[in-house]
């Protein structure tokens, strides 16, 4: 909807130029023509002037991934909850991927606990991976933390890709703050999960309706690296097998 104006104002430019011309070429070709109409004609190369102007300069969205833009926010994998949610092996095998990955490739990790003094800390295992101190937190969307979102807009980043637990809740409430803070989101969808099935994948799609990006892992970390030439593409391929 955003260039929705632009261009029907674009078409309606180049259908005035094309009449104009038209009627240059009119003007040129018959000259008995009636004093009145005559000055129409003379008149429409002015108005084409006025009327056609340069093109606007609409600026190209970005759509791919790019690890200078991009940082991943790992979401709430704690103590037993964590393996209570649907396909929990698969889970922490494609979020091990994702925080190596984001290691290989340089791109920050942001990791958040919802009340980590009532459900525990993050999994010791993924810990290791995980640089930065971990945000605590008690809002279900991550941007309900100041810290949090403090944290986020010093890295200037505006590609922020989601993963972790609950798809419902947690993941689905921060994407929606992202998006009305005017950040591209893209959820990992084999990186999330619920407790049931059926939520996640409602959640989903409603994500998707909204406008948030739906990818996976491999085509996270391939999409991050671009090119085969890449330094980090030897690591980012041992992550993925």
């Amino acid at each position: 909807m955003v260039y929705v104006v632009p261009l029907l104002w674009l078409s309606f430019q180049r259908l005035f130029y094309i009449f104009s011309l038209f009627s240059i070429f009119i003007f040129l070709c018959v000259g008995k023509l009636r004093r009145k109409t005559y000055a129409f004609w003379k008149l429409t190369p002015l108005l084409c002037l006025v009327y056609y102007s340069p093109e606007p300069n609409i600026e190209k969205e970005e759509i791919m991934l790019k690890k200078e833009n991009a940082l991943l926010v790992f979401i709430d994998v704690q103590g037993r909850l964590s393996e209570l949610v649907d396909g929990s092996e698969i889970l922490f095998e494609n979020l091990q991927r994702l925080l190596k990955g984001m290691n290989a490739l340089n791109v920050p990790v942001i990791a958040t606990e919802q009340l980590p003094e009532k459900l525990g800390p993050t999994r010791e295992e993924f810990q290791e991976n995980i640089s930065s101190p971990i945000i605590a937190k008690s809002s279900f969307g991550c941007c309900g933390e100041p810290a949090f979102f403090q944290t986020l807009e010093k890295t200037g980043r505006k590609q922020i890709i989601l993963c972790g637990i609950e798809t419902h809740v947690c993941i689905y409430q921060t994407a929606m703050e992202l998006l009305a803070s005017g950040h591209k989101v893209y959820v990992v969808t084999d990186a999330v999960s619920s407790r049931n099935p059926a939520n996640k994948t409602l959640a989903l799609r409603r994500m998707e309706n909204e406008g948030v990006r739906l990818t996976g892992t491999e085509m996270v970390l391939f999409e991050l690296l671009g090119d085969a030439k890449d330094p980090a593409f030897k690591s980012v391929l041992q992550i993925v097998k």
